[in-house]
């Protein structure tokens, strides 16, 4: 029997190691409307992205 799980997502700043978002889930929506929060400065400014593979993530990008 499978025990359910809770799952949230953590995003970070990998220069200084900052805590910039924490979300509720792991789901597509909660991950796109992160990014479409940011004006267009700050989401310029993003270099590189590390994530986990989970094919959620991936289309959200």
């Amino acid at each position: 029997m499978r025990r359910p799980s809770d799952h949230v997502t953590v995003l970070s700043g990998q220069d200084a190691g900052t805590v910039l978002y924490v979300g509720s889930d792991r789901k597509k929506a909660m991950l796109k409307a992160w990014y479409e929060g940011l004006t267009e400065g700050p989401r310029e400014a993003i270099k590189s992205v590390s994530m986990d593979m989970w094919p959620i993530f991936i289309k959200s990008l």
